[in-house]
């Protein structure tokens, strides 16, 4: 130990001071002994250890026991540090355990989340799919909606008067024409062709006729005229979809009272009426009379 500016070797002795019941020592108490070392005679030095082992003995009265004792006490602090390391060693491995767990369900989640990006990539790329598809639809749609109104203008601006009809003879659709002829409103769409009243004379078998074009598939031609004087070419013919599948009747009034007009006149030349001179007299007819 330092001392003051030099340096000196000393004894150090603890010794257990044991308990006494009818004195002031109390229980856990040691002696601590400093003694400045000198260089001396070794027999000395071993004079002096044997007075404090005697001394000691004093105070211990039962040293072996007392060894004993501590004995037991310092194997019992040996074995605590070894237990708190084994202790520590098995907290170790099992955090060590739960560290590859933490990893391996990491790298789960990892694989899951690359995954999800993936199908994420994948549902991206349908729903984009799925616009390009649901716009071709829209698209036809509306090409559709613009050959109806073509065909519609078309079909009106012939003055030809056309109905279609389905195999149970209901009307699906008809041009304005055909409202002169056949008393048909909007409303009447979906109804049968037979439960409609007709402008016609002497001609009460529309339907039949439609029954035998779908029956035989061969067209059938009249000429009909109506009450008000007006004659019409009357065509009904099978109605054949692209997959030439029969799916009902086309009927069309093409008017012919001009032909019809021309056919009497010719009639009347060649069957003339004299006045005295021995001329011909023409008449005309009125389509309207």
């Amino acid at each position: 130990m330092k001392n003051e500016d030099a340096f000196a070797t000393i004894d150090l002795t603890v010794l257990p001071v044991p308990a006494d019941t009818h004195g002031p020592v109390t229980r856990g108490m040691f002696m601590v002994l400093l003694e400045e070392k000198t260089p001396a005679d070794p027999r000395l030095s071993s004079e002096k250890a044997v007075d404090l082992v005697d001394g000691a003995a004093h105070l211990v009265p039962d040293l072996d026991a007392y060894i004993v004792k501590l004995k037991q006490e310092l194997r019992s602090k040996d074995e605590y540090p070894q237990t708190s390391i084994e202790e520590l060693e098995t907290s170790n491995e099992e955090l060590r355990s739960a560290h590859e767990e933490m990893q391996s369900v990491y790298e789960e989640m990892q694989a899951t989340n690359e995954e999800l990006e993936t199908s994420k990539e994948e549902l991206q790329s349908v729903n984009e799919e799925l616009a390009t598809v649901n716009s071709e639809p829209q698209t036809k749609v509306a090409d559709l909606s613009r050959a109806n109104g073509d065909m519609k203008n078309l079909l009106s601006g012939t003055g030809i008067g056309t109905v279609f009809v389905d195999h149970l003879l209901q009307i699906l659709r008809f041009t304005p024409t055909i409202s002169a002829l056949i008393n048909l409103i909007e409303s009447d769409v979906g109804r049968p062709v037979d439960q409609i009243r007709s402008n016609f004379v002497s001609y009460d078998h529309l339907a039949a006729d439609i029954h035998e074009v779908l029956e035989n598939l061969v067209p059938k031609e009249t000429e009909v005229q109506t009450k008000t004087g007006e004659w019409y070419f009357l065509r009904i013919r099978p109605y054949r979809t692209l997959e030439n599948v029969i799916e009902g009747a086309v009927i069309t009034f093409t008017e012919i009272s001009v032909m019809k007009q021309a056919q009497e006149s010719l009639q009347d030349f060649r069957n003339p009426s004299t006045t005295g001179s021995g001329g011909a007299i023409f008449t005309r007819r009125s389509p309207r009379a």
